[in-house]
């Protein structure tokens, strides 16, 4: 069970002040939207790098569609009856896609996104956790919606179209990376 602090934050003017989650002072979250109109994300704030990046509608699995039949499921049973035993030496996470069951952004809902050139990939360590996109601008918000929000028009922001299975396991299911 996690206990939350709540941080009360300034950002830049008096005016604008979001909250901001702390889990044992080893995590925290908070709200932002992104687009217009406005879609939620409670993402994680990281002070390890300078890019934002969400998850993308268009996130996909990097293990075939064919390692998901129950005949490869983990274990015994893929090594007996899966047809294509290089799906068992595969991790298999939570779901069938590491981008199940998150929030994802939908850039085409979004008549305030533009698309950008460039491709990018990020390395979480000591995990090795990899997530994969490609880069847009859009209206970013810090505070959910319908608070008084922070708005930051024209924001680079990394979509991730690939995330490691790793990711699969997060605790809060729509967890996403903002970078600070």
């Amino acid at each position: 069970m996690h206990i939350r602090t709540h941080i009360h934050t300034l950002f830049l003017t008096f005016t604008n002040c979001f909250e901001i989650n702390a889990y044992h002072d080893m995590e925290y979250v908070a709200n932002i939207t992104i687009g217009t109109p406005e879609q939620n994300f409670t993402i994680v704030l990281d002070t390890g790098t300078s890019d934002t990046w969400v998850i993308d509608y268009t996130c996909s699995s990097n293990k075939p569609a064919h390692c998901w039949d129950s005949t490869c499921d983990e274990g015994l049973i893929c090594e007996v009856f899966c047809t294509d035993q290089t799906c068992c030496e595969m991790e298999r996470p939570m779901g069938r896609n590491p981008c199940e069951g998150k929030r994802y952004f939908e850039s085409v809902k979004s008549s305030s996104y533009v698309p950008m050139n460039g491709r990018w990939w990020m390395t979480y360590r000591p995990y090795g956790a990899v997530a994969f996109g490609f880069y847009g601008k859009d209206t970013l918000r810090f505070g959910g919606f319908g608070s008084k929000q922070l708005l930051v028009p024209a924001t680079k922001i990394g979509f991730a179209d690939k995330i490691d299975n790793r990711f699969a396991r997060q605790a809060i299911p729509e967890r996403k990376l903002i970078m600070l």
